[in-house]
């Protein structure tokens, strides 16, 4: 992901910085402005993925710099984070009307950027259709194996349905109405796999599918896009299943990343 960060303070930007560093995702800081009509041309030039904006600045504040900006119809896929003071709040929700996607106060948390981040990813994924494989993936896995017992039916239906986000063992459980030590050892006894082995196993065949439905997506976004929220694991995952790395498997299909 790709972002500009637009505040008048240099701490700030150094502080939102080394916030970008500790998350989980792939961010690489393309740019910086000072003021509003620095920060507007840079929008312009740089296009990037995410503008984290502050409200008050010299030359242009953030309200008048969105405001020009929407305007213009510069950069029409560039997303804008307000970042505000509690006593500007008030003031900064008058840039809703220009499509301000949230706000963050300061200070900055980090778990609430990550959450933030998590949203706005979540939303991409919804409004860009993916080809959806899960019940080829489904069925394939059932041939290979044998499996006709319905209770392990529920569970591969359940994991293709909760896949993305960050499902547990317990939570299936739940769901079906026994215990989790029950679900490890049935589905060990039926499959031949643990739960793990194969929530893993179909994270990884949708990821190769988007790869190659969806080459314009980065390797770290398409991680969180099945579930994953360690780059470093889910490139440790992928190569322990199909023998290679999310970015050799690219050039193996001949796709450039």
């Amino acid at each position: 992901m790709r972002v500009l960060l637009i505040d008048d303070e240099k701490t700030i930007r150094r502080g939102m910085e080394l916030l970008f560093d500790q998350l989980e995702f792939d961010i690489t800081i393309v740019g910086e402005a000072r003021n509003g009509e620095e920060g507007l041309k840079k929008i312009e030039l740089l296009q990037p993925d995410y503008a984290f904006i502050d409200v008050q600045m010299p030359i242009m504040d953030g309200i008048e710099l969105v405001k020009n900006w929407k305007e213009k119809a510069i950069s029409p896929c560039t997303k804008c984070i307000m970042l505000t003071a509690y006593s500007e709040f008030e003031y900064a929700q008058k840039s809703l009307r220009y499509g301000v996607h949230d706000y963050l106060l300061k200070p900055i948390d980090e778990n609430i950027l990550n959450e933030l981040f998590y949203r706005l990813n979540e939303a991409e994924i919804q409004q860009e259709p993916i080809a959806d494989t899960g019940d080829d993936i489904i069925q394939s896995y059932k041939q290979k194996r044998a499996i006709s017992h319905p209770f392990i039916m529920d569970i591969l239906y359940l994991v293709s349905k909760n896949y993305k986000r960050n499902l547990q063992l317990s939570e299936i459980a739940r769901k079906l109405h026994v215990t989790p030590s029950y679900i490890s050892s049935q589905f060990k006894k039926v499959t031949g796999d643990n739960f793990v082995t194969f929530l893993n196993y179909y994270r990884i065949e949708i990821a190769k599918s988007i790869i190659i439905e969806n080459p314009h997506y980065k390797i770290g976004e398409i991680a969180y896009m099945v579930g994953f929220n360690n780059i470093t694991y889910f490139n440790k995952v992928f190569k322990s299943i199909t023998g290679t790395t999310p970015h050799l498997y690219l050039r193996e299909k001949g796709i450039h990343n």
